[in-house]
């Protein structure tokens, strides 16, 4: 069972991290990150109802399944896009992004002092171990843009909140594409309001950016939110906050892969630090036999 949770973890954030690559192409075609956003729910929607109905899934909601998928929705996805994506505007997104997966600290200060968890020496070490790797991918020059790291570190609280509120509310038990179908339906009802104000919806683009929502879409709200609810379920919100570590590591593999770009030495560092975390948080010592 953990190491199916690991592997949906890791997979949830391989398929996270291919997104960017994906991403690029759609901004370099006139959109914008709100309207990806908006549309990668759109259209995942459809998606989802139509597996709920061929899968014979209760679209039943109970009260309190509804406030509990409310407040994820609320935060855990509309204000974590909104703020990551608005950090953007004053600092660099490579800098945003790893500001951003701050997250896995925290889950676990949610988990401790919230709910009282237990955070073993073990996890300590990995969590420091991690977001020491994580920082030499941060860009230094963008340290003094406080608006935008107040943003992204504000996305990191929000993401932190959704991954230990999926897994102490017992979402993490609900049906994952179910969960996905209306967390999306809650994006989509959020960021339509939210519009009136901001006025950020690009429809007018060519048929080849809605391609590539289409597959921002399948990956990054049906796929990997599917793996990543299963992940958590499995294996725990810490742990999983922490194996989703990875996905930076493979947006950089990604980059190299798609468009040839530079790997610094810095960010090789940052990589091997967060894959000995990774191998030492899913390290489990055989029992003895006696």
């Amino acid at each position: 069972m953990i190491k199916k949770g690991i592997f949906l973890t890791v997979l949830s954030a391989l398929l996270y991290g291919i997104t960017p690559i994906v991403t690029f192409f759609s901004f370099q075609l006139g959109n914008n990150p709100f309207t990806l956003t908006f549309f990668r729910s759109f259209f995942v929607l459809p998606v989802l109802g139509l597996a709920m109905i061929i899968k014979k899934i209760d679209f039943k909601l109970s009260i309190t399944e509804f406030k509990n998928i409310l407040l994820a929705g609320l935060i855990g996805t509309v204000l974590t896009h909104l703020t990551l994506s608005g950090s953007y505007n004053y600092i660099g997104v490579g800098s945003a992004t790893t500001i951003h997966y701050l997250y896995p600290v925290m889950v676990m200060l949610f988990s401790k002092f919230f709910y009282k968890d237990n955070i073993s020496k073990k996890q300590l070490v990995v969590l420091g171990l991690s977001v020491f790797g994580i920082s030499f991918f941060l860009d230094f020059n963008d340290v003094t843009k406080i608006k935008g790291i107040l943003m992204a570190v504000t996305s990191s609280i929000t993401f932190g909140f959704y991954v230990v509120h999926i897994d102490k509310s017992g979402l993490s038990k609900m049906n994952g594409i179910k969960l996905s179908f209306y967390l999306s339906l809650v994006l989509i009802t959020s960021f339509l309001i939210v519009n009136i104000f901001i006025n950020q919806l690009i429809l007018n683009q060519p048929i080849e950016s809605y391609i590539l929502m289409f597959v921002v879409a399948m990956l990054a709200s049906f796929l990997a939110v599917v793996c990543l609810k299963e992940g958590i379920r499995l294996i725990g919100s810490g742990m999983a906050s922490i194996l989703s570590m990875i996905e930076p590591i493979s947006t950089l593999i990604f980059g190299k892969i798609f468009f040839n770009e530079a790997i610094s030495i810095n960010k090789i560092i940052g990589s091997l630090i967060i894959i000995v975390a990774i191998l030492i948080m899913a390290y489990r010592p055989k029992s003895k036999k006696t």
